[in-house]
């Protein structure tokens, strides 16, 4: 009788690693102080002086990804079973804050 139990208990999803670099998609040089964060929770981090970052997310979560004067760009982790998850975001110059900004 335990097996059984052990059969409907809900499986636990695997946390994934999501490590990388923040930069402009312009002059590719790293956005130190963007936001990275795991929508719909409470985790979340802030790129270091090089742009990089590291945070840990579920298969199917979305990452936000922001800085001041840039477009945000949105990431949807896949249920691909990997433990670690290394990427490079770009993010692009928001003219219109730009502008505002003049």
């Amino acid at each position: 009788m335990l097996l059984g139990v052990g059969l409907l208990a809900p499986a636990r999803a695997q946390q994934v690693r999501v490590s990388g670099s923040v930069s402009a998609a312009d002059t590719r040089q790293a956005l130190p102080g963007a936001t990275v964060q795991v929508q719909r929770t409470r985790r979340g981090v802030v790129t270091n002086t090089t742009g990089d970052f590291s945070v840990d997310a579920l298969p199917n979560d979305t990452i936000l990804f922001r800085a001041l004067g840039y477009k945000s760009q949105r990431m949807t982790l896949s249920n691909t079973g990997l433990s670690q998850l290394i990427v490079r975001i770009q993010l692009v110059r928001d003219s219109v804050h730009w502008a505002k900004c003049a």
